[in-house]
């Protein structure tokens, strides 16, 4: 699999995480001619973010028209780590950057891992798969509190069904009998990403990210996985998934 395979890979595990946002009776998702969108419906509080955008084959004009259209929301949106250098200024106003390999602490990092390649810490704590509605709820809690400045991102209720389903296996890992940390393996076609990674802040620092999503990464090639994504927000984030055997892809960009 070359990089640029594994890079598109990134991007289907970033879109795909999106749109299982949009599978709860609460929320909407909307596919408009060149993006996609997810909401959640009028009374109703939820994540909105734009994803699969495609207007590299558009006139500029159109693509400009598109570009005004999607930044007029004031939604976050996720534009293709391969998108062109013309379309990523238009979206962002500055040029990309190609071929990355020395890292700030704020950037962001895409990372792949194949099952030969997970090293698996060990300690005293204990993983589980989240199987009932009140252990995901905690999950849920967490998830917000952590990652949506406890915005309902992820309802502890309605997105409950995506475990239900089969579509989402959220993790958390229990340190001394209490919840610590969390994360979710998404699969689509071999192909899984871990999403929704968070520790508590009391229980920083004590390799309990690593460890979840170790445990997590191990059962999804157990069950089929042929290459694991993750999505670092900051350099520090990354240095955590690479403990445990993901390595980045910044450098194909």
């Amino acid at each position: 699999m070359t990089d640029a395979e594994i890079l598109r890979h990134i991007d289907a595990g970033a879109k795909h995480c999106i749109r299982l946002f949009g599978e709860a009776p609460h929320m909407e998702n909307h596919v408009e001619d060149h993006f996609s969108y997810v909401k959640p419906k009028e009374g109703e509080e939820g994540i909105s973010f734009i994803y699969d955008i495609h207007v590299e084959d558009l006139p500029l004009s159109q693509q400009q028209n598109v570009a005004e259209r999607i930044k007029s929301t004031g939604y976050p949106f996720w534009l293709d780590l391969t998108a062109s250098d013309a379309v990523f200024r238009l979206f962002f106003g500055h040029d990309k950057l190609h071929g990355q390999t020395v890292f700030q602490f704020e950037d962001e990092q895409y990372l792949a891992m194949f099952p030969n390649e997970l090293a698996m810490p060990e300690g005293p704590w204990e993983i589980r798969r989240v199987q009932s509605a009140e252990e995901f709820a905690v999950f849920a809690q967490i998830a917000n509190n952590m990652l949506a400045d406890g915005r309902t991102d992820l309802h502890p209720v309605h997105h409950f069904s995506l475990v239900e389903h089969g579509k989402a296996k959220p993790y958390i890992l229990y340190a001394e009998g209490e919840p610590a940390s969390v994360v979710m393996v998404l699969e689509q076609q071999g192909i899984a990403s871990l999403e929704l990674v968070a520790t508590l802040p009391a229980f920083r620092c004590r390799g309990y990210a690593a460890a979840v999503c170790a445990q997590a990464a191990q059962d999804a090639f157990h069950e089929g996985a042929e290459l694991l994504t993750i999505r670092a927000n900051n350099a520090a984030s990354g240095r955590v998934y690479q403990r445990i055997g993901f390595k980045v892809y910044n450098h194909a960009i």
